[in-house]
């Protein structure tokens, strides 16, 4: 009876611990957190710049007349929308006739002086230089004989020196009017040297040159556009003077900029002709990068970029501000989607490893659409995805099962 008992009892107590060994194993098994993964890749994704600047005409043009006067006429208004070749303003044009005729004059008569030279004098010029040197001459023969007697009595002590002396300068004043004769008629008659018909067609030609720019600024008198858009400002009033180059109309293009002042760093992540997209009041609008400036402002310390709009969109004014993204490089790194980075003063991720979740320390690089490009993981590691909230350093986890995927 007494083994029985015995006997009994080593059951029931067998049975008792083991129902403990069960239970405490599915405790255990109970208190690991379930959680889902990821392995991490290395990828690359585009750099996008993010900026914000105002937009700008492409072409600002200041109209001016080249020539100082009166304005007869602005035909334009500001605000007004202009077309190429439109008319923007007239200047008064009767002080530039008279001195287009003025130029024109001077021009026919350096035309006709060098004409001249080149065909030679005409007959009944020829004739009036031979009168002159004949009555040179008969008047040299006269003086000569007077002197001749003079000299004679000179000679004889009949008259005084000063009778001599001035028959004798008479001589000479008459054979020198001779000989300027002579030398006028021969040239009539042979025509101006080559030197002298040089000379004379250089007088034309400068002649020439005044008469053109006179002519062209009767033309500039009128105004036009030479691109389309709008009239920004009329700075000249009709019946107003003006001076030669000081601004009358200013004009803006149709084809807009955006403006943007980009850092040291960034403008050299780009190059002209790259993408960008601009955000303009719920517009977004396709762009281009156009200038790149080498010149840092000197107060902002930033280079001024600007981004061509490849559209012309309705409804935009000069001035507005403009978000513009512009896509540069590629940035070759660990990309983790921002959500499954967390803050404690630090940025930080949970890894799974050996069986826990070890905590991971990383540097926020690159943000793109919602992934950031990090430093401090490596491709190949195990990223806790799911369940980050409810786990600590170092608790040991379980992962759910159909969760092992990639990021890229």
């Amino acid at each position: 009876m007494r083994a029985y008992k015995l006997l009994l009892w080593l059951v029931i107590s067998f049975f008792l611990f083991a129902g403990c060994g069960e239970n405490e194993v599915k405790t255990q098994e109970a208190a690991l957190k379930p959680v889902a993964v990821t392995k991490l890749t290395e990828a690359s994704h585009p750099i996008l710049l993010d900026y914000v600047g105002t937009v700008q005409s492409k072409d600002l043009k200041r109209y001016s007349f080249k020539v100082a006067g009166k304005v007869e006429k602005v035909f334009v208004e500001e605000g007004q929308k202009i077309q190429k070749g439109d008319s923007l303003a007239l200047l008064e044009k009767e002080d530039l006739h008279f001195s287009l005729e003025a130029a024109q004059k001077m021009m026919e008569a350096a035309k006709a002086q060098y004409d001249q030279a080149v065909k030679g004098a005409k007959s009944e010029e020829i004739r009036s230089r031979e009168l002159d040197v004949n009555k040179a001459n008969e008047y040299y023969v006269f003086v000569k004989d007077t002197y001749e007697k003079v000299k004679t009595l000179y000679d004889e002590g009949a008259v005084a020196e000063n009778a001599f002396k001035e028959a004798k300068l008479k001589l000479d004043q008459a054979e020198d009017s001779l000989k300027q004769a002579q030398s006028a008629l021969k040239l009539t008659k042979d025509g101006a040297g080559e030197e002298e018909i040089k000379g004379l067609y250089k007088q034309y030609e400068a002649a020439k040159v005044g008469y053109e720019a006179q002519k062209k600024l009767v033309e500039d008198s009128l105004i036009t556009a030479d691109c389309s858009g709008y009239v920004l400002k009329v700075l000249s009033k009709e019946n107003e003077m003006v001076g030669a180059g000081i601004p009358v109309v200013a004009v803006s293009s149709d084809e807009y900029e955006v403006n943007i002042g980009l850092t040291q760093e960034d403008i050299s992540k780009i190059e002209s002709g790259d993408a960008a997209k601009v955000y303009i009041n719920d517009q977004e609008i396709e762009g281009t990068v156009a200038t790149m400036g080498k010149i840092p402002d000197s107060e902002s310390r930033t280079y001024t970029t600007g981004i061509r709009l490849n559209d012309n969109p309705s409804g935009i004014n000069i001035g507005a501000i403009a978000k513009v993204e512009i896509t540069a490089d590629l940035k070759k790194g660990v990309w983790v989607p921002i959500k499954y980075i967390l803050n404690d003063g630090e940025d930080y991720v949970f890894v799974f490893e050996k069986g826990r979740a070890k905590r991971q320390n990383v540097k926020i690089g690159q943000l793109l659409e919602g992934i950031v490009c990090v430093e401090g993981l490596k491709p190949g590691e195990i990223l806790i995805t799911e369940g980050i909230k409810s786990i600590k350093d170092g608790h040991k986890v379980k992962i759910a099962e159909s969760t092992i995927g990639s990021v890229e």
